[in-house]
């Protein structure tokens, strides 16, 4: 019978872990789309290339609503003011 290798261990970072924290209603910065900004509105699962989870993301809200699909490693978290 064949042994099974073991995977590579994925290197937690700090990047890593805030993007781990996205949840619905969280404001986002949509890397390399001029600064946009949205917020997550529904998470769509790991249906990105390699099993990378997708979001959805309103882009605008006036006049009228836009929404985007994005992979977790095009957005950036904005941190809420205390």
């Amino acid at each position: 019978m064949a042994e099974k290798k073991p995977g590579k261990p994925v290197k937690a970072t700090a990047t890593n872990n805030i993007r781990n924290l996205m949840n619905i209603g969280d404001r986002v910065r949509i890397l390399n789309y001029g600064g946009q900004q949205g917020r997550i509105v529904e998470f769509r699962g790991p249906l990105g290339p390699g099993g990378a989870r997708i979001y959805r993301v309103l882009v605008r809200s006036k006049p009228k609503r836009s929404y985007i699909e994005l992979r977790e490693d095009q957005l950036e978290l904005i941190e809420a003011n205390s």
